[in-house]
């Protein structure tokens, strides 16, 4: 797959060859991953936190300074790595605990360039962020499907995996593209680019991914669905 000139992040990632077998017993081996990563799904929380207090700081110093404040950018990043690590351990295209570090020293890589002269007008507090928000609308819709699409993909690759030692290279891609768009979608609200995050994914495999994208798209209807009923 080859993104367009200043798409982000710069995400690489190699198939796992080897994966585990007994993690990918269907349903039970995620139940047992979950668990394990409660500890870390709690730091994520705690982080996600901190990461929202940077952004409106740093907001406030590019208003006034028009440069990106450091600080904001590394802990950013470092917190788009550590989100990365555990989905890529929860779709088992690593069996490394993902940890609680920001540091990534596995088969794959994930960084985004710190932005050069970021919008002042984007900067300024919680109204730059309401309207990047709003902007991303039609990519969260778009990633949502991404989304659904990859964790059907997943359950299915479970059994390839149980079965026969290997993690189908379609769903590979699936997991890998779908972590981009999410992070894609964390580093716009953030404010480090702004440039429109890229919809582009790898269509190898068109036939298998389409079926996915297409029930994908039908479970976020029938969830939207369910849950305006269940509001009433």
């Amino acid at each position: 797959m080859t993104l367009s000139p200043g798409s982000y992040p710069t995400l690489q990632a190699e198939r796992i060859t080897e994966p585990n077998r007994l993690w990918a017993f269907p349903v039970l081996g995620a139940v047992v991953k979950g668990l394990l990563l409660i500890p870390v799904l709690v730091w994520l929380s705690i982080l996600e936190f901190v990461v929202l207090i940077l952004i409106v700081l740093n907001s406030v110093v590019v208003l006034f300074t028009g440069s990106f404040w450091r600080p904001a950018y590394d802990f950013t990043v470092g917190f788009m790595r550590l989100t990365a690590k555990l989905s890529f351990y929860l779709a088992g295209l690593t069996d490394k605990y993902p940890g609680f570090g920001f540091e990534i020293d596995d088969r794959y890589a994930l960084d985004i360039q710190p932005p050069e002269q970021p919008n002042r007008a984007f900067a300024i507090p919680l109204l730059g962020g309401l309207v990047r928000v709003i902007l991303l609308i039609p990519f969260a819709i778009y990633a949502y499907v991404i989304v659904y699409a990859t964790y059907l993909g997943v359950l299915v690759s479970s059994f390839p995996v149980l079965f026969g030692g290997k993690y189908p290279e379609s769903i590979f891609e699936l997991v890998r593209d779908a972590v981009r768009i999410q992070t894609a979608e964390i580093a716009y609200v953030a404010g480090l680019s702004d440039n429109y995050p890229s919809f582009a994914i790898s269509m190898n495999h068109g036939t298998i991914k389409g079926v996915l994208f297409v029930i994908g798209a039908l479970l976020m209807v029938a969830n939207v669905v369910v849950s305006a009923s269940g509001n009433r």
